[in-house]
């Protein structure tokens, strides 16, 4: 870890933030089972149209918009496109 503040770290870490928001987890959980105490190893595999559902906070009860949900999966694209293009440079 450099401990350096970069453009990457911020957008990252902005990232972290909105999965805690959405899904209501820690970053790192060691009381989870193995494979889901790091909440980004857990998410990224669900962050599909298909299954994003499965990464909202269950303390819901589903009882958001969905329209809330689709807002956020575009603006968690965007983040991930803006890390992409700063990985790029």
């Amino acid at each position: 870890m450099t401990r350096q503040l970069t453009q990457k770290n911020d957008v990252y870490s902005f990232g972290v933030v909105l999965l805690e928001l959405l899904t209501g987890r820690k970053p790192v959980d060691h009381t989870m089972p193995k494979g889901q105490q790091s909440l980004v190893t857990w998410a990224t595999p669900r962050l599909s149209e298909d299954n994003i559902k499965q990464c909202v906070d269950p303390k819901l009860n589903n009882e958001y918009p969905p329209k809330a949900v689709a807002n956020w999966q575009q603006l968690q694209h965007y983040v991930c496109s803006m890390k992409l293009t700063l990985d790029l440079t």
